[in-house]
This record gives C-alpha cells, sequence and structure tokens, in this order.
C-alpha cells in the first residue's frame, strides 16, 4: 500500500499525519485515558463507593411506589426520571431525578429497608470518591465544556480517523515484513526504537482506533452523522414520539405493576432500568433478553400508567437502521465482545498517550536536527 505512494505525496501524507496527530494529541489523550477508566464505570464506582452501593440482603424487597414516595417526601421539589435496578441482591436501588431540579441528582437507596445510603450531584465536579466517577464520564465526552467540548472531542474524533488511516497506509509493509513492521528494534538507538514503537502501536491499534472514532462521532456529532445514516437506513419512530401529548388522568398502576408487566410480556428477560415518562402517561422497562449484545438490554417494554404493555421494542422488530443505532454503544465500549472486549477497549485507551508521547518526541528531534 504504502509503496505505491509517490516521494513527493509520501511526504504531504507525513505532514498531514504529524501536524493532526500534534494537534489532536490531548484531546485524545484525554478521551482515551477516561474512557479507559469509565470501561469499567459501574464496578469502578461500586469499589470507591462501597457504602452506597452494597447493602445487607433481607427476606423481602420493599415495594418500589413506596421507595419512590419516600423520596419524594423527602425531596417534595424533585422529579425522580428513572430507577436502575439492584442486579444483585446485595446491591442498592439507584433513583435518577431530574437535572432540573437542582442539588442532587442520583439517590442511593437500601432496596429493603428504604434507608438512604447517599446522593450527589453528578454535575458538580471534583475528585473525591463520589464525584470521580461522573467526572471522567463528562470529561470523556466533552472535557466538562458543555456543548461546545461536545463539538470540540467530534472534530477531534474525526481527525484521529483521518490521521489513524493516513498512518496505517504510510506504514503498511510490504509483503512478508510484517514481523519486522510489528518489532521493536531496541539496539538500533532511542529515535528507531521511538519509530518502531509508534509503528507498531498504531498498527496494532488501527482497528479498535477505527471504531472508536466512528462511533465517537455518532455520539458527539449526531445533528450532522444521523441525517445521512437515516436517510439510507431509516429507523423506526421512537414509540412515545408517536404519541399525542395531551395525555387523559389515569389512576397510576405504580412502577412495580410497570416491572410486572414487563417481565410477564417477556419471562426470560432481565430487567434493569424503568423511566418514568409522565407526559405520555408511559413506563419504559428496559430488559436484556438472552442473546442480546452488550451489557445493556436492546429491548424496550412500554407500559401504560395502568399498568398494561403498550407496546414492546425489541431487536427482533428493529430496523436496520434502529440496529445500527443500538451497535453503537457496545462497539465504542468493546461490549460486543464480552469482558475480554472491555478489557481490550481499557488497554487501547491507554495507548494515544504512548503515540501521542514517541510522536511528539520525534517531532522535537526532528526539528532539532533541522536546526543544526
Amino acid at each position: 500500500m504504502a509503496r505505491l505512494l509517490t516521494p513527493a505525496r509520501r511526504r504531504a501524507w507525513s505532514l498531514a499525519h504529524r501536524w493532526l496527530g500534534l494537534a489532536i494529541a490531548v484531546f485524545v489523550t484525554v478521551a482515551g485515558l477516561t474512557g479507559s477508566a469509565i470501561a469499567f464505570w459501574r464496578e469502578l464506582d461500586a469499589w470507591l463507593n462501597p457504602a452506597w452501593f452494597r447493602v445487607e440482603p433481607a427476606a423481602e424487597r420493599r415495594a418500589l411506589t413506596d421507595l419512590l414516595a419516600d423520596v419524594r417526601e423527602a425531596r417534595p421539589d424533585s422529579r425522580v426520571r428513572a430507577l436502575l435496578l439492584p442486579d444483585r441482591p446485595d446491591a442498592a436501588l439507584v433513583l435518577m431525578l431530574a437535572a432540573d431540579t437542582g442539588g442532587a441528582d442520583e439517590f442511593f437507596v437500601d432496596p429493603y429497608t428504604g434507608a438512604l445510603l447517599g446522593e450527589r450531584d453528578t454535575e458538580a465536579i471534583g475528585l473525591g470518591a463520589g464525584q470521580l466517577m461522573p467526572l471522567l464520564y463528562r470529561l470523556h465526552y466533552s472535557l466538562k465544556l458543555g456543548p461546545f467540548g461536545e463539538v470540540l472531542l467530534g472534530i477531534a474524533a474525526l481527525a484521529w480517523l483521518v490521521a489513524t488511516s493516513v498512518g496505517v497506509v504510510l506504514a503498511w509493509p510490504r509483503r512478508g515484513q510484517w514481523r519486522q513492521a510489528l518489532s521493536v528494534k531496541r539496539s538500533a538507538g532511542a529515535p528507531r526504537m521511538l519509530f518502531d514503537l509508534h509503528r507498531a502501536t498504531g498498527l496494532l491499534s488501527a482497528a479498535v482506533f477505527a471504531l472508536v472514532g466512528w462511533t465517537g462521532l455518532w455520539w458527539n456529532m449526531d445533528y450532522a452523522i444521523r441525517p445521512p445514516l437515516e436517510a439510507l437506513l431509516p429507523p423506526t419512530p421512537w414509540y412515545p414520539d408517536t404519541l399525542p401529548r395531551a395525555v387523559p388522568a389515569v389512576r397510576d398502576a405504580g412502577p412495580d405493576a410497570a416491572l410486572a408487566a414487563a417481565r410477564a410480556a417477556r419471562p426470560t428477560g432481565n430487567a434493569y432500568l424503568i423511566t418514568l415518562l409522565p407526559e405520555r402517561g408511559l413506563y419504559r422497562v428496559v430488559m436484556k433478553q438472552p442473546g442480546e449484545v452488550g451489557l445493556y438490554g436492546r429491548t424496550e417494554v412500554f407500559v401504560s400508567w395502568e399498568g398494561t404493555v403498550a407496546h414492546i421494542t425489541e431487536p427482533a422488530t428493529r430496523r436496520p437502521g434502529d440496529s445500527y443505532a443500538a451497535w453503537q454503544l457496545p462497539l465504542h465500549t468493546g461490549q460486543f465482545l464480552g469482558l475480554p472486549g472491555r478489557v481490550l477497549w481499557c488497554i487501547a485507551g491507554l495507548l494515544p498517550l504512548l503515540l501521542g508521547a514517541t510522536g511528539t518526541v520525534l517531532w522535537l528531534r526532528r526539528r532539532r536536527v533541522a536546526r543544526r
């Protein structure tokens, strides 16, 4: 591949690779390091805050409706928007509050006793155990700069894709020379060793970087990426958006009835999240059924306020555009390969730091040589 380049073209491509890499080195390094941490977000969060996430199992859990009533009594100005259900007998229930209520937007509750174990404002900046993981998450996708940071990292992801592609073309070895291209010659001096390390790391990680970069565009620049993709792969309208805004007043059966209805409709599914949609008169129960890819489910059971199943969205009913969108998170995080994929993506998140460091040192050395 690289041998087809003329010397002038190779020089131009090398300059493009070098300056793009230098321009985005800081952004990609921050995104990579924070991505390595949040690849195991829930596990690390629970390890840092065991008093919030771990409870003593008892004979019976309290009703979700009662737990919601306790939170509303303690925080009458709050609006609970979602419940992250316990995935083990010793796990806490996490209540997510609407962001516009101010103050804490996550409550950790003992599902057996109803005791409040802890709370936090995920938008607050802090390096303490309770704030670290939310901070890393926001640094990862926006540098904690809001919409401007999202656009900035989206541009960096696009430049990263170009720089990675150009680097692969430049580093692609001749036939039969792959062993040489992927080896590091430590006896040839520091500059050659750094060059070999940079080239080998880039070639080995190019496929992962391409996946992470492209899916990162989906999250950070969806306003530019989604329209052409949805024109090619039309998605199904989200079910709540097809309903009228005006919801007739009915008796709310509560989240327990919604969860029971969803489990009855899909008995093999494992429910992990309930979202409250009062403006639509719905509960959204998210489940993972056997065979679904990733940590989180792709099955949505919409249950009416009265407690009856109104609609089910699952992989079997999805159109190509829906499936494409649903695959973005498993591909971006490595979840589609299970635990080995998450470990591999975690390691890959450290490599931009190595590539940025070796590339910068090689560039500085080249400048020193040119000055001499």
